[in-house]
């Protein structure tokens, strides 16, 4: 038999019963929930600069994350700051100045920010990593 544009489930009696019809619409809600978790974890945080640049602040589904810009720049995984292949830190805590601050934020795409420090370093944190720093040290000051 071709289509004749008529849903299947609506013309075949037995998909008719109400123990079919009722595991269609379980299966169909579960299917609006899941896409609808997959909407919020994809969303892209906003992420700012406060106080001049002293601190950074991330925006995600109304909360709210704050963390001090040099914490933020001690994280850095910049070749410069970490060896990509032992994940040894190339830097000195202390060679990181007290004050340094954000110059510029900017987006990269849907996954990461561009950072550029007030010391000449630039950044790119992914969001990922960005929530790490953010739940280990978030409003830390």
């Amino acid at each position: 038999m071709g289509d004749m544009g008529e849903p299947f489930v609506l013309t075949d009696s037995i998909l008719r019963s109400d123990a079919v019809a009722s595991t269609f619409a379980s299966l169909a809600q579960g299917t609006v929930q899941a896409v609808e978790e997959l909407r919020q974890r994809s969303s892209v945080p906003e992420v700012l600069a406060e106080d001049d640049g002293t601190a950074i602040a991330v925006l995600l589904n109304g909360m709210r994350a704050r963390v001090p810009s040099r914490v933020v720049r001690l994280n850095c995984q910049s070749a410069k700051m970490v060896d990509e292949f032992t994940g040894a830190k190339l830097f000195k805590e202390e060679d990181i100045a007290t004050d340094v601050r954000v110059k510029t934020i900017a987006t990269a795409g849907r996954y990461a920010v561009s950072i550029d420090w007030s010391d000449g370093h630039s950044s790119l944190f992914s969001y990922s990593l960005l929530d790490k720093v953010c739940a280990a040290h978030a409003n830390t000051g």
